[in-house]
């Protein structure tokens, strides 16, 4: 997976575009990613904006799921925008939804 096309500040958070599909490979790139956006803002939210991963799969989930704990190592808070009813449900079914990987209120 490339980078993501866009990353910007909103409010004091970090938004991260995670766009297509994601595997295992991209974990630490992504890891990489929140831990400089943690240092580099003033504030201690990164909001992934996963409204355009495509086929969310286990793997998707685990980059998420690391991506929650890498923030928590440094002081922060990932916050997912923008995910579709599959994601949800991998989540769901995976036991992350909502308290260990929150939804950003936002746009989408």
């Amino acid at each position: 997976m490339d980078p993501p096309e866009r990353s910007t500040t909103e409010s004091g958070a970090f938004v991260l575009a995670i766009e297509g599909r994601v595997d295992r490979a991209f974990v630490p790139l992504l890891c990489e990613w929140i831990r400089t956006a943690l240092a580099s803002c003033a504030g201690s939210v990164v909001i992934c904006d996963v409204a355009n991963v495509v086929e969310p799969s286990a793997a998707t989930v685990e980059a998420l799921a690391r991506a929650q704990l890498t923030a928590l190592r440094a002081g922060g808070l990932v916050r997912l925008r923008g995910a579709g009813d599959e994601l949800c449900c991998l989540l769901d079914l995976m036991g992350l939804e909502g308290d260990v990987l929150p939804r950003d209120p936002g746009p989408v």
